[in-house]
């Protein structure tokens, strides 16, 4: 048929019109688009959509339109010249690609997508498992630039399935380009319900380079109203490559009575879908291999996880594991939370987010919210679990707070804390097995930290150790290394690698490191520390005036190389801290030698030569730095004629210097030194007036001197400087001293009383203890008097009160004694003689003798019978210690004790003679029997009625002087303590009063010396009294009672009762608590007369004994039956036998022993038993009956067993 030309062109022209209309009726309303494919994966081609509803020209849908991809199965085919083709079965193949900036409303996500041949799916531990059929959907965005956003909602739909239960539903974004969802993901519809006996998954999976959410991933969970049953259309939201932001939070829904068991309810042994939905991050894939490149879930709300907690919701921040990283980015003032391993935190049944090791692969903090990370958590293991990560740990932005719940951080890789970061640590461990890398602020707290790989504290970076311990584990090398401007200052450190190659080398910074005042460095076999070069050090010992940082017990050779600084502070401040010190070097230059050159570096120091010889300069250059020589004579004369010879030469660089008649000498470590302090080297010098060098009495400035050199580690060895050949050899000479100077040679306080002077001791060892008085000497520099501290009174040891203690600081010098000519003895310090935690002498010593009144020693033939008084932990050792003062400052003390071994005169290796000190201006002494001047005076057990020991006061200026009472312990309450003031007639008691002021006139003789004042004590008569001794007839024998007074805790009773020969013998001993009554039941009644006394001791030894009391005794139970007993005595068996012999009843039968144990007990019937007693002890034995259903005593018996 032949058209004609204008009906032609009246035909096109409608067409177009139609067109137009079509065009403009699709940008002004919605639409809903179904994707078909039919001609490429070009979401722009109008040709791969159908429009539903509406029979028109074919579009590509727009901003306005609701997009779904798989839902449809059908649809009408529209051709591109809008002729309607009919409708056509969708069967896709290909899946839309986004390659430009496009915008859609909303997208849904169906069931009819391409079916794969096998469905792999990882479980909760990371296995692969394959099984089932997979149905995706596909929707890709492509370019760096290009960005899809959604206006509404991203929903993938259920799928109500067949009888298949292993069908899988998997959306998947993916693409190089960027997705932004304006609203919700929602994964399952809330509407579809499974089919009968199917469990089938919804899974979205991301992909794509960057997913946005700024609403909420909701997940729904749908059953068939019968949770018992395993029917279940289960979500889960996966994030498997790209990074995945979410702003809002993660929330399930659970709709029909959904089953608990989820997905494996159907589907035994299937690991993978738990609970009623999960969020997955993380993720490997849903593949035969893990996904290509590592997936980011980012995490912006405050709280990401709904809360209250939704039970049975499971979220997984690693999922098998592929470098993936978990963002918390609240950029928000507002907490964020974090969550830890096994959550939620309270006690419940189950577990549902991390519940997989580790929580998270890499975990990355930024954003200026506070991360508050939650507690640890025991659900599910006996350990608790808090925050742990596979791989990395990243902090930045906002304070990580880890102090609220105290969470323990375990890190399997690397840390890294951001500038302008703050890490607030409490009681929580952190454990960081790979490097940590600083530059933010470590506030840590009372928990340890684990480092397992370097340590880098950069510049900015601030490191505040708490109370905890900071652990250097590494199994092979770390490098620390610091740049901040503080440095690393540790508080307690360990260093414990378990490998030979666990060596922790420090290394050249700005920063560098340090142990704090109060801490402790401590080192475990096998693990070494490099802490400097041969020449530099890169840690620091530091100290202050109240502590000294320690070096712990070391039980292997030589951990610690490179040079080490140790401090030693000076207080100054005041007149009265100028004077001497006994000072020690803890480190040594080589060849276990030390030098003097660190004390020249800080402080002033002078000696002969002047600043020619290395000294600062003074008018008349007399030494202020001493060494003490014992092999010579007592020589006043000069400041180095006798036993103290001064330093005459200081070389810088040097490891020799001059003394006094000797050039060129070695200084072995262990030797101890005399320094005399007056300040810096920096302030005043010169020797004019009110300068260092030239006017006396200048109040020092405090100074922290720093030696620097390799640690004394192991033992060491005591060799005199002044001994020729390196002796190690003690004695004392003649003439001589038998005095030598030792220092502490660790950087470590020493236990003066873990030495084998007393039992059990092993830190400082005398090869012959007998050859050595028990005493160590110190020095007070604020009262300038010497201090012993004895190691063998009582348990802990004890001193003379003058300010020495069990401790010795590091850096601190101190004297011990060889008493007579002949034993000689060795000198070994050990790591064992070092106190484990950072232990200070207090008040904190640096001992400062000036030259020894060496002449007031006086031998003497006592002897105590042991060299070493060995005591026991119950002994209590009675003292008196007394304090004669002008103010806080000028003061002296003294202490007497008493114990049975000790003697009244004085013994030269027990008793601690009175050496004044230099400088002192107060002295206070107590006489020995035969009147040699003791600051510490080892007394004998006080027995007589009246006891006296005179004292010795002495000033260096008139003016009112005090007596104190420091302490009067240990004596019986029948003992007064009286100071009497014989000049004065005049006593004070001082066992009721504190104090006691006098005059003291250097210009009258009597006001002063040893014949003013003693101390006298008087011994009362005993108050004790026995009131009544009294005794009856008991049901199971004879009750014995006494009452006393004054008996108080020391009194001893021992109830004695006599045998047939008339001899009497103890039954019971006991000793009185004050109680006044006391009893015992002699359960060993005879029958007839019964006689007893009881013997009391008072606290003085003295025996008394009561009157003798006779209590007639009849063995008859309360029913009148006797139990027969034969033979008797009896050796291996005895027969029992009841008066009721045609009894049938049942009873408990029970055997007796002398000490009122039971020997024997069992059931028994009729009335004749038979025992085997041969395996009894000798004595007298009782037999009870009692009725077995009432417990009634009905027949006694009683034998003799040989």
């Amino acid at each position: 048929m032949k058209v004609h030309r204008d009906i032609g062109s009246l035909m096109i022209f409608k067409t177009g019109i139609c067109l137009l209309i079509l065009v403009l009726s699709n940008t002004v309303k919605a639409g809903t688009f179904d994707w078909t494919g039919r001609n490429s994966t070009d979401v722009t081609d109008a040709g791969n959509w159908a429009q539903s509803g509406l029979i028109a020209c074919p579009v590509a849908p727009g901003a306005n339109d609701d997009v779904r991809i798989g839902v449809a199965t059908t649809y009408t085919l529209i051709s591109a010249l809008c002729v309607n083709l009919g409708s056509q079965t969708l069967t896709l193949t290909r899946f839309p690609i986004v390659t430009a900036n496009t915008t859609w409303k909303s997208i849904t996500f169906g069931n009819n997508g391409v079916t794969a041949a096998t469905y792999y799916l990882r479980n909760t531990s990371g296995a692969q498992q394959s099984f089932g059929t997979k149905y995706t959907m596909m929707l890709t965005v492509n370019g760096a630039t290009t960005t899809l956003t959604i206006t509404g909602n991203i929903t993938q739909n259920h799928y109500a399935g067949a009888a298949d239960p292993r069908n899988i539903f998997n959306t998947i974004i993916a693409g190089t380009g960027n997705v932004l969802c304006q609203s919700n993901i929602v994964v399952g519809d809330a509407a579809t319900q499974p089919s009968s006996t199917v469990a089938d998954v919804a899974l979205f999976s991301a992909q794509v380079n960057q997913l946005t959410i700024n609403g909420n991933v909701l997940l729904n969970c749908n059953g068939i109203n019968n949770a018992t049953r395993g029917e279940v259309c289960y979500p889960c939201f996966s994030v498997e490559k790209g990074t995945t932001t979410l702003l809002g939070q993660m929330n399930l829904v659970k709709n029909f009575s959904p089953p608990t068991s989820g997905f494996a309810g159907l589907n035994p042994g299937v690991l993978g879908f738990t609970g009623y939905g999960q969020v997955i991050a993380d993720n490997t894939g849903y593949a035969s291999t893990a996904a290509s490149s590592p997936s980011t879930f980012e995490l912006k709300n405050k709280t990401p996880i709904i809360t209250p907690l939704i039970d049975q919701f499971y979220i997984y921040f690693t999922f098998g594991g592929n470098s993936g990283t978990t963002l918390f980015s609240d950029n928000n003032a507002e907490n964020q939370t974090v969550y830890t391993a096994n959550e939620p935190s309270t006690t419940t049944t189950a577990t549902y987010i991390n519940t997989i090791s580790p929580a998270y692969y890499n975990l990355t903090f930024s954003g200026a919210s506070t991360k508050v990370v939650d507690k640890n958590s025991t659900i599910g293991t006996a350990n608790p679990q808090g925050l742990t990560i596979g791989n990395n740990w990243t902090t930045g932005g906002g304070t990580v707070n880890l102090n609220t719940n105290d969470p323990t951080v375990t890190v399997t890789g690397g840390w890294t804390n951001q500038a302008s970061t703050i890490v607030n640590q409490d009681a929580g461990d952190i454990i960081i097995k790979g490097a940590v890398n600083n530059t933010g602020t470590l506030n840590l707290g009372s928990g340890n930290f684990y480092i397992g790989g370097n340590y880098t504290n950069n510049s900015g970076g601030v490191y505040t150790q708490g109370t905890g311990t900071t652990f250097f584990n590494g199994l092979g090398a770390q490098t620390l290394l610091d740049n901040s401007t503080a440095g690393t200052v540790f508080n307690k450190v360990t260093f414990n690698g378990t490998n030979a190659a666990s060596v922790s080398t420090m290394t050249a910074g700005t920063g560098n490191f340090a142990v704090a005042p109060t801490g402790i460095l401590t080192m475990v076999s096998p693990a070494k520390l490099v802490a400097g070069t041969g020449s530099t050090a890169y840690l620091t010992l530091k100290s202050t005036a109240a502590s000294s940082a320690t070096v712990g017990p070391i039980n292997y050779t030589t951990p610690i190389t490179g040079n080490v600084n140790v401090e030693r502070y000076l207080q100054g401040g005041s007149t009265s801290q100028r004077g001497y010190r006994l000072m020690s070097s803890p480190v040594n230059t080589g060849s276990g030698i030390f030098n003097v050159n660190y004390v020249a570096a800080k402080a002033f120091i002078s000696g002969y030569g002047g600043t020619a010889n290395g000294f600062n300069a003074t008018v008349n250059n007399n030494p202020t730095l001493y060494f003490y020589q014992e092999n010579v004579p007592v020589n006043n004369n000069t400041f180095t004629s006798g036993t103290f010879k001064g330093l005459e030469k200081l070389t810088a660089g040097s490891n020799t210097v001059n003394v006094t008649g000797v050039s060129n000498i070695t200084l072995p470590v262990g030797n101890g030194f005399m320094f005399y302090f007056i300040g810096d080297n920096i302030n005043n010098l010169g020797t004019g007036a009110g300068q260092k060098g030239g006017t006396v009495g200048l109040a020092p400035e405090t100074v922290t001197l720093s030696a620097s050199g390799a640690l004394n580690q192991g033992p060491i060895s005591f060799t005199p400087w002044a001994y020729t050949g390196a002796s190690t050899t003690l004695s004392k000479h003649s003439p001589g001293t038998g005095y030598y100077l030792l220092g502490n040679p660790y950087a470590s306080a020493l236990d003066l009383n873990n030495t084998n002077l007393k039992s059990g001791g092993t830190g400082i060892n005398f090869s012959n203890t007998a050859a050595v008085s028990t005493k160590f000497l110190v020095f007070n520099p604020v009262n300038k008097g010497y201090s012993y501290w004895d190691p063998t009174i009582g348990a802990s040891g004890n001193s003379d009160g003058n300010g020495a203690s069990r401790y010795l600081g590091s850096g601190q010098g101190f004297f011990i004694t060889i008493p007579t000519v002949g034993p000689t003895t060795t000198v070994t310090f050990t790591e064992a003689a070092k106190v484990s935690t950072n232990q200070q002498p207090a008040p904190l010593l640096m001992s400062a003798p000036g030259q020894m009144h060496i002449a007031n020693l006086r031998s003497s033939t006592a002897q105590s019978v042991n060299s070493v008084s060995e005591q026991t932990t119950s002994e209590i050792i009675p003292d008196i210690k007394l304090r004669l003062s002008a103010d806080s400052v000028r003061n002296d003390n003294c202490a007497i004790y008493f114990k049975n071994d000790w003697l009244p005169a004085y013994s030269q290796q027990e008793d601690g003679i009175d050496l004044d000190g230099l400088g002192a201006s107060v002295f206070l002494s107590s006489y020995s029997a035969d009147s040699v001047r003791l600051a510490l005076n080892k007394y004998s057990t006080l027995t007589a009625p009246r006891t006296v020991i005179p004292l010795y006061v002495s000033a260096t200026t008139s003016g009112i002087y005090t007596f104190s009472k420091n302490e009067i312990s240990g004596l019986p309450d029948n003992y007064t303590v009286f100071l009497h003031d014989k000049l004065l007639n005049d006593s004070l008691d001082m066992t009721h009063n504190n104090t006691y002021n006098f005059n003291l006139d250097r210009g009258n003789a009597a006001t002063y010396g040893g014949k003013r004042f003693e101390l006298v004590i008087n011994k009362s008569p005993s108050k004790y009294h026995l009131l009544s001794f009294t005794g009856k007839k008991a049901a199971k024998g004879i009750d014995i009672r006494w009452l006393v007074e004054y008996e108080v805790d020391y009194t001893s009773f021992v109830l004695e009762k006599q045998d047939q020969a008339g001899n009497f013998s103890s039954i019971y001993q006991l000793k009185s608590n004050g109680a006044g009554n006391y009893s015992y039941t002699d359960l060993l009644a005879s029958t007839g007369d019964n006689v007893y006394r009881l013997k009391q001791t008072d606290r003085d030894g003295t025996v008394t004994y009561s009157q003798k009391i006779s209590i007639v005794y009849t063995l008859q139970s309360p029913n009148g039956s006797v139990v027969k007993v034969y033979p008797n005595p009896a050796e291996s068996q005895i027969q029992m036998q009841i008066a009721d012999e045609s009894s049938n009843k049942a009873y408990s039968l029970s055997i007796i022993g002398p000490t009122g144990f039971v020997m024997s007990k069992r059931k028994v019937t009729g009335s004749n038993w038979t025992a085997n007693v041969g395996y009894f002890s000798p004595g007298i034995y009782i037999v009870n009956l009692y009725d077995a259903s009432n417990g009634a005593l009905v027949g006694q018996g009683k034998f003799i067993k040989r």
